[in-house]
């Protein structure tokens, strides 16, 4: 559980100020309601919340808002979204899915790009005009947004502010930086579902949702530690002439050793992406009996882009990808960790009868 820190002062008056709501109404101590999830959190505050989002280089808060129904609740060095929130952009796939899981995404009045979507209802609604298309998140068109009249805008957050937040901020339209693809353990990537809930008056719907997700995870952990085998995973491709690995910090790694297997650069550090040339990848995985996330969906295509990766002992046996249906994985996966977990424990002990089928994942041939 984290920690929520209260500043101090010589003034005890001064220090009660700062850490109270500004309400005539008598507002209980916050609690944290985050256990995984690293990069926001989300202190209850009897029926109001406030939203922190954490710098995922620094650590440190770079955003503070405060989550209530009651207009007339503030705290000082906050900015107020009232609840429930109705008009969302939302330029993330994994927003997505957490709002289906919610059954809010009547909430979406907005999406990145429709060629990315796979909500059938998103879908739908797209087709019909009700959700407009507003392209990149480095280029919105302002004049689009305005006339849609969203309440809040969900960015990926990859770069350190959203193009025109001032400015929309200013026509009473809040920016919010989604970091859920940056959580290091994968019930920290499920766990925003939470802000989701917070935002949407959802909160019982999100918390049943996730503590559900979160058992089945643990039992799938618990389940593998059991099994015998501890096969070794490779994960990643080939761009240029580099290899992009997930690091031994990233959830990937996180994943294949919950799955009980033994991923090859489990030394590495990092939460990003580890680079290798083809060459150090052939010599260090001759022997490796797994190989997750090629970024092609057939053996033909990922030969076509370089033929020597016929090298790599798992490319005749051993290759699985999401690749059958990407949007699906991307909106869903991380919502659905038990469903990775669970696919990765088939591939990896597919002898073991802990899972009887591929749920993201198929076998590339």
């Amino acid at each position: 559980m984290k920690v929520f820190i209260f500043f101090t002062s010589i003034f005890i008056l001064l220090a009660c100020e700062e850490t109270s709501i500004d309400t005539k109404k008598n507002v209980p101590t916050g609690r944290s309601i985050t256990d995984y999830a690293s990069h926001f959190e989300l202190i209850e505050f009897g029926e109001n919340h406030l939203l922190h989002f954490m710098n995922p280089e620094s650590g440190e808060i770079e955003l503070r808002f405060l989550l209530s129904s009651d207009i007339n609740v503030s705290k000082k060095g906050y900015t107020n979204i009232t609840t429930p929130t109705s008009k969302l952009i939302t330029l993330s796939g994994t927003s997505i899915g957490m709002l289906s899981k919610i059954k809010m995404t009547d909430q979406v009045v907005g999406v990145s790009n429709k060629n990315y979507i796979y909500n059938p209802s998103i879908i739908k609604r797209l087709n019909s005009g009700d959700v407009i298309e507003v392209g990149e998140e480095s280029n919105l068109p302002l004049e689009t947004i305005i006339q849609v009249k969203p309440e809040i805008i969900l960015y990926s957050g990859f770069g350190s502010e959203y193009p025109g937040s001032k400015k929309l901020k200013s026509l009473n339209i809040l920016s919010i930086p989604i970091y859920d693809w940056r959580e290091t353990h994968p019930l920290g990537k499920a766990e925003w579902i939470k802000l989701f809930g917070a935002l949407t008056n959802r909160k019982k719907e999100a918390d049943a949702y996730f503590s559900a997700v979160e058992s089945s995870y643990f039992e799938l952990k618990e389940k593998a530690t059991q099994l015998n085998s501890n096969p070794t995973v490779m994960s990643g491709n080939l761009l240029g002439d580099t290899w992009y690995t997930p690091n031994g910090d990233s959830f990937v790694a996180q994943m294949i050793k919950d799955a009980h297997a033994d991923y090859k650069y489990k030394h590495t550090h990092g939460t990003g992406s580890h680079q290798l040339s083809l060459e150090e990848i052939i010599k260090d995985n001759s022997k490796t009996e797994y190989w997750i996330n090629p970024g092609l969906p057939t053996k033909d295509e990922i030969l076509r882009a370089n033929e020597k990766l016929k090298y790599i002992h798992p490319i005749n046996r051993g290759t699985y990808c999401y690749s059958k249906n990407s949007n699906r994985f991307w909106e869903l996966s991380a919502i659905e960790p038990h469903h990775v977990l669970s696919d990765f424990i088939k591939i990896f002990h597919p002898d073991s009868a802990i899972t009887d089928s591929l749920y993201f994942y198929d076998l590339v041939k």
